[in-house]
């Protein structure tokens, strides 16, 4: 396992020199006036133009005062009560409550905003009738359902859940192999697009250019040019820092279906989000890689940036696939209408055990993830491992883990001892003392960065998937996944769980009480706020 935790020195050197020249790396910008003159710099511009147009005409337009001071009141108390009525997670509705309340000008405007939402109506309405009229698409095995009523009617009522209220089938024929780190995904994901001969879908949050995205591009360049149908989507902010303006139209020239999902243009808008999390590479139907892993070198090693990047994969073949399948086409699909039986084809496998894929869509009012998680904690009856990068959890949450372990459950977390975003570290560390008091035990992964999104508990439940516990993954965006019940490869993601014990620094209540005085206040300041981040 050491190998996987730390890139020896001469392979480092090695893949460096490869960087180097691969046409693929990023320049760097390290000079301020390229930084100004660049897209983040003009997109900051025109955000913060916006701002002060909007403070100039409520502060400098020569109306009376009292007129100002008694619109305000109005109007704060008519998105106060439209908030109220609101069907949203209540800590939004708080942090709504706080924002307006101290910043009454902008916080109303920012709501006005969010209810307006620039361009979401359409793409909602888009997403929403794209799903409905393919959903029938997913093959259900009536008869495995009824067998699972009487042998396991436990598991039956989530099965039931999942394809009723989300249209996602239970399988019986798969296989799965799991990857504790994404160094180790990468061979078999180059073998899997060479393997293509149909189609190749890709659908990721980050892709960022380098040695990881150019050794891949060159494979999907490949099988564009010998007639596969290679497709790409991914999510818009990659356009702010990482990828260039014209980058679909690059792809499009080397042969390969671009889209990108919600560009990002320089206007203050919530349209923004609700975004494309999702981590899907599906392979002529026949397999998908699913889970945490973006492309960009850091997610296998190859750049360190925050220590060692801890993430997880999972390879699945068979049956399943069809619905990963499907996720991608309904978000492809939703501008444009194809027939897509033709990719739907199921390739069964002999494989134990029970796979439901499964995706969450922040436009309906099911949160399939945190359904499942809260299932996991409820109905655990030994212990519940659980791998996040991020913890910003509402009471719910809060309530199903401290639950747990009061009734004896062996609740343990595993989060990130070096953090890549110092706010949401911060929120996180904020949940400690709580969570320790009912006996949850935390874990900080001390080689660096866990990215892992990654559940087991009992022997018999896992999942592996994009969904962080924080409210952006659990509300806002688009997640997928997967969930495995009394499948031969749980035994792989306990014994990875068990290692990262070894490896990492228990958290105790001393270290809670030693945690400096300026960083919780950092999180009290920002807690407010951590529902709409």
């Amino acid at each position: 396992m050491k190998n996987n935790i730390k890139i020896s020195k001469e392979k480092y050197k090695k893949i460096k020199e490869i960087l180097n020249k691969n046409r693929f790396v990023k320049k760097t910008k390290s000079s301020i006036i390229s930084l100004i003159f660049s897209r983040v710099g003009i997109y900051a511009f025109i955000i913060c133009l916006q701002i002060f147009l909007f403070f100039y005409l409520i502060n400098y337009i020569s109306v009376d005062a009292t007129v100002i001071l008694g619109s305000s009141v109005l109007l704060s108390a008519i998105s106060l009560l439209v908030i109220l009525s609101m069907d949203i997670n209540p800590y939004q509705k708080l942090s709504w409550f706080f924002l307006i309340a101290v910043i009454p000008s902008f916080g109303i405007i920012f709501f006005i905003l969010s209810r307006i939402d620039i361009g979401k109506k359409l793409e909602e309405s888009s997403i929403i009738d794209s799903e409905e009229e393919t959903n029938y698409l997913h093959t259900v095995d009536d008869e495995l359902v009824q067998t699972l009523k009487k042998e396991d009617k436990e598991f039956y009522r989530l099965v039931k859940y999942l394809n009723d209220y989300g249209s996602f089938p239970v399988f019986d024929n798969n296989e799965a192999k799991y990857y504790s780190v994404g160094d180790d995904a990468m061979p078999d994901i180059i073998e899997a697009i060479r393997s293509a001969k149909d189609f190749i879908f890709l659908e990721f949050f980050i892709i960022n250019k380098g040695y990881m995205w150019g050794t891949i591009l060159e494979e999907l360049t490949k099988k564009a040019a010998q007639g596969v149908e290679v497709r790409l989507m991914y999510d818009g902010t990659n356009a702010i820092l990482r990828l260039p303006k014209n980058f679909p139209k690059e792809m499009e020239n080397l042969g390969i279906k671009c889209k990108v999902f919600s560009p990002i243009y320089p206007i203050i808008s919530t349209y923004y989000n609700n975004r494309d999390h999702r981590k899907i590479l599906v392979i002529d139907g026949k397999e998908v890689f699913t889970g945490g892993v973006n492309l960009a070198d850091e997610y296998i090693n190859v750049e360190e940036r925050f220590g060692h990047w801890k993430d997880t994969f999972i390879r699945l073949r068979g049956a399943c696939v069809q619905t990963f399948t499907i996720m991608f086409l309904q978000l492809w699909d939703a501008d444009e209408k194809e027939d897509l039986k033709r990719y739907l084809k199921t390739y069964p496998r002999n494989g134990e055990g029970y796979v439901v894929g499964l995706g969450d869509n922040p436009i309906r009012k099911e949160r399939f993830f945190k359904n499942v998680y809260m299932h996991i904690l409820d109905t655990a009856k030994d212990y519940c491992y659980i791998m996040t990068p991020y913890l910003i959890i509402d009471n719910e949450m809060m309530k199903s883990l401290t639950f747990a372990a009061k009734r004896g459950i062996d609740v343990r977390m595993i989060l990130p001892a070096i953090p890549d975003k110092k706010i949401p570290y911060y929120l996180a560390k904020s949940h400690y003392k709580k969570l320790i008091e009912a006996g949850v035990k935390i874990y900080e992964y001390s080689p660096g960065f866990i990215h892992a999104k990654t559940w087991v508990s009992d022997h018999r439940e896992a999942v592996v998937g994009s969904v962080n516990l924080d409210f952006r993954a659990l509300y806002l965006n688009f997640e997928c996944g997967v969930y495995l019940h009394d499948h031969p490869v749980i035994s792989d993601i306990l014994d990875d769980f068990k290692v990262c014990f070894d490896i990492s620094k228990r958290v105790s209540m001393e270290d809670v009480k030693k945690y400096p005085l300026n960083k919780k206040l950092m999180a009290i300041l920002a807690k407010p706020f951590a529902p709409l981040m």
